[in-house]
């Protein structure tokens, strides 16, 4: 599901088998970034975009090419994981969070998806497309470019009840974006109206957990009903403005810049997903 406007996937979905998971080298894969045939390569994002940042902006895998390593063998799993090499399946990241926290939370998925009751996941992610998302610095052939400031995932699988469950996730990289001067302007906080807020603790504890309820409205689709395995009452702005990943102060030749921590995915905080069994 390809946006026009945006040039880039609503979402992208997969059906992950994690016990018939492969051990390949990712150099054994075709990493050639190609244009979705039958798609006019006009509404896709092409190298040019990417390659106008300097690394700073990377193509961040919507459906990773780690967790479609799986087949009958390592032929089959090799031709599964190339095709994952396609721009309609990439998104605008900023190069910390493609590296890092957002890869961790993909092998934290792939990782727990074992516990499950018969190691198969559905996994659903794309970037939540606001019409206020911050104009990216460079152009191409005089157009400009949006970036999502969030990116999600829905998970759906069977607990070992054989109980269809389902589970959300979502992470900010708006302040990333802004600390690379990636963009134009400053990345607005964003703001639910006080009437529709409930009285609510955000508390210490910061995750990248979401309702799937919540996302639903977020990006205005539907998922198919399962159980729920985490809930909460966190605000939708509260939680906006929690999913960020953190800053720390650098310098790099001579030049100070803001730059991401680390985000430290202990198992604790993702006990409620309901993965953990």
């Amino acid at each position: 599901m390809m946006s026009r406007s945006r040039r880039l996937a609503y979402l992208s979905a997969a059906n992950v088998d994690v016990g018939r998971q492969q051990e390949i080298n990712r150099t054994q894969l075709n990493q050639t970034w190609k244009f979705e045939p039958g798609l006019p390569k006009e509404q896709m994002l092409g190298d040019a975009w990417y390659k106008a940042s300097k690394q700073k902006l990377q193509r961040g895998h919507l459906t990773p090419a780690d967790c479609m390593e799986f087949g009958a063998d390592k032929e089959e799993a090799k031709k599964i994981a190339s095709d994952t090499f396609y721009f309609s399946n990439a998104v605008p990241q900023a190069a910390r969070m493609n590296g890092k926290e957002w890869g961790m939370l993909e092998q934290y998925i792939g990782k727990e998806g074992l516990k499950s009751g018969n190691g198969r996941l559905c996994v659903f992610t794309g970037p939540v497309l606001m019409h206020d998302d911050p104009l990216y610095r460079e152009r191409i052939e005089g157009q400009t470019l949006q970036l999502p400031r969030y990116l999600w995932k829905v998970v759906f699988y069977r607990n070992r009840g054989n109980v269809l469950c389902r589970i959300a996730f979502i992470m900010g990289q708006g302040k990333q974006l802004e600390a690379l001067e990636l963009v134009e302007e400053k990345v607005l906080e964003r703001f639910v109206p006080a009437a529709e807020l409930p009285f609510a603790d955000l508390g210490k504890q910061k995750t990248y957990q979401i309702n799937v309820k919540m996302l639903e409205k977020l990006i205005k689709m539907k998922f198919p009903a399962a159980v729920d395995t985490f809930k909460n009452k966190i605000p939708q702005a509260l939680l906006l403005e929690a999913v960020e990943t953190e800053m720390e102060s650098v310098h790099t030749r001579g030049v100070l810049l803001r730059m991401p921590k680390r985000q430290r995915f202990e198992k604790k905080m993702f006990r409620m997903s309901g993965l953990v069994l």
